[in-house]
Parts: C-alpha cells; structure tokens; sequence
C-alpha cells in the first residue's frame, strides 16, 4: 500500500484486534472460574476478588504490545520518507534531475512534486545565466580585442596624427566596453531576489523630460532634431524612480543612436484612460516585422545598422516593464518608417 494513512491504520486494527482477542481469552477464562465458584455461596467475596485483579491482565499485556506495534507501525510507515531524505542528501549539487516518485506515499508525494518543480526552475536559471555569461564573454572579447590592436597602432605610429586617430579609437572602444558591463551589471540587478526596489508615485512625463534633456547633447552632436510632446508634469505612475530613469535612458539612446544624422526622435506621453502611455518614436532603419520579437533578446542586433551597441538595451526595457507590470510593443514609427516603441503603465 502506497498511502501512509494506509499503514498506519492496518497495523493499528491489527493491533487493536489482539487487544480484543487477549480481553475477551481472559474474560472467558475468568467468567467459567466465577460460574463453578458461584456455585458455593461461600466464595462469593473471593470470586469478586478474583475477578477484579484479572481484569488487570489484558491490559497489563495489551499496553506494551500496542507500544511495540505501534513504534514498527511508525517506522514501517516513515521507511519511504528516509529513503527520500538518503536519496536528497546523496546528490550531487549540480544534479537537478527530477526525483523518481515510485513507491512514495500519497501524503508525500507533493512534497516531491514541488521538489521536482524547483530542481526544474533552478536548472532553468543556471542555464540562463550559462548563456548570458557566455554572451557576454564574447561580447567583450570584440571591443577588448579592438581595443588592443588600436593602442599597438598608437604605440607603432610614426606621426603624432596616426598616433592621436588610434588612441580616439581606443577611447571608444574603451567607451563601448564601459557601457556593455553597466548594462550587464544593470541586467543582473534586475533579475528576480537580486535587489529589492523602492515602489511609489512617480510622473512619467517629468522623468522623460529629464531623459531628454540628458540626451539632447549626443542629439545635437548628430543632428538629429529631438523632442517631446505631452505634458511636462502629471501622468502619474507607481514605480522605482531609478529604474524607470534607466529605461528611458535606453529607450532614448536606441532611438537617437540608430537614427540617422538630421532624423526625428520623438518621446510622446499620454494618457489612456487607467494607462499612462510613453512612447519614443524615430525615423531610423527601424526593426523588421519579422525580427521584432527577437529583438527583446538579449545581444540582439538589427543588421546593416552601422552602430556599435551591445544589443542589451530593449532586453533592459522589458524587464524593467515586466517588473512594473506594463506592457511594452514594437511598432512601426510615423509614416511606417523607423522604430515606435510603446511602454504602457497602470496610473495611480
């Protein structure tokens, strides 16, 4: 019997039946002494007597063999459960593999159900991060590699021309190794237990207006016309002021870098109806129809762009949106041209 219930209670009836036979043997040994003792009036003091001390018997036998039954009851019974906890402590740490539910009783077997789900989740985040670390790793080896071969040209240079374009080239690459590691760090802030995030009202429309003032220079240095329509104030959404800061920082600096010198970048956010819309909008290359979902991955980025990004910054911006419970959509920007990126919050 797979129950535990099950044992238990075979066993107990088993010893509740010998403590029903051992009464009722005393009683009957008992009773036919009384009947021929009864017999002689004489001796009915010491038949009542005698009576009285026998009753004593069946329980003085029946106590400690329901004890001893009932401790190889337990034992029997938990004998699963041990041989649960033995194959548990024997494994390896890195082996995630489900635990065999053969032979495990009833009341246990959730337990080893939602054993065999966090083995499962577990496995799924060491796995994640397995390709992240390795990403990554070959993320940086590109702008380190670069960085390398430009500062032994700046080393071998014979002119003080050639010398300063290969250290310019060694700054941004330097510049571009700086940003990947803070957007890796910044992802890995993000992933869940990791940190714990101030929750509370917070104006969208200030915050953008802040990302867009801090982008204007690198706009400006390109050409491209940047700006923001809606409220200045308002629009208020409950969140982490620091992590909607990064998120529209990195909706801003896709937008601005993958639009083309005297391009439109435009941050628009409105209301709608319990939502409070931002949207950054750009009349760059944009994302095919076809690649948009993948471009939310991570290292993903679009081809024959001519930019240099780590491809980490729309996989920020879904976390970050996931975290506050929003929406975040991919569309074509104005007149079908460019990249609209669309990230709804709930207001408060």
């Amino acid at each position: 019997m797979s129950s535990l219930r099950g044992r238990l209670l075979a066993i107990l009836s088993a010893t509740i039946l010998i403590a029903w036979l051992a009464t009722a043997l005393f009683s009957y040994v008992d009773a036919r002494r009384s009947v021929a003792e009864l017999l002689d009036e004489g001796l009915r003091d010491q038949v009542a007597e005698s009576v009285a001390s026998h009753l004593l018997h069946p329980v003085i036998i029946a106590i400690p063999v329901l004890g001893v039954l009932i401790w190889l009851s337990v034992s029997w019974g938990l004998t699963p459960l041990r041989l649960l906890a033995a194959e548990v402590g024997r494994r390896d740490p890195g082996s995630l593999e489900p635990l065999a539910a053969k032979g495990v009783p009833d009341e246990a077997r959730p337990l080893v159900d939602a054993l065999n789900g966090l083995f499962a989740r577990v496995d799924s985040s060491i796995e994640k991060e397995r390709r992240f670390t390795a990403d990554a790793a070959h993320e940086l080896r590109t702008p380190l590699a670069a960085i390398k071969t430009h500062a032994q040209v700046a080393l071998a240079a014979a002119g003080e021309d050639e010398r300063r374009r290969s250290l310019a080239k060694v700054i941004d690459g330097t510049d571009r190794a700086a940003r990947l590691v803070e957007q890796m760090l910044t992802l890995a802030r993000l992933e869940p237990g990791h940190a714990a995030f101030a929750f509370a009202p917070q104006s969208l429309a200030a915050l953008a207006a802040q990302g867009v003032s801090e982008a204007a220079p690198m706009a400006a240095r390109k050409g491209i016309e940047l700006g923001m329509t809606g409220p200045a104030e308002g629009c208020m959404v409950g969140g982490d002021a620091g992590l909607l800061g990064i998120l529209l920082r990195n909706l801003i600096d896709n937008a601005v870098r993958y639009t083309p010198p005297g391009g439109t970048v435009d941050v628009a956010v409105r209301r709608e109806g319990d939502a409070v819309t931002l949207t950054v909008a750009d009349d760059g290359p944009g994302i095919p129809e076809a690649d948009r979902a993948r471009a939310l991955d991570r290292f993903y980025r679009a081809l024959g762009t001519g930019e240099s990004g780590s491809g980490l910054g729309l996989s920020i911006v879904a976390r970050i949106a996931e975290l506050h419970g929003g929406t975040l959509t991919l569309e074509a920007g104005p007149g079908g041209r460019g990249l609209a990126v669309s990230v709804a919050l709930r207001a408060v």
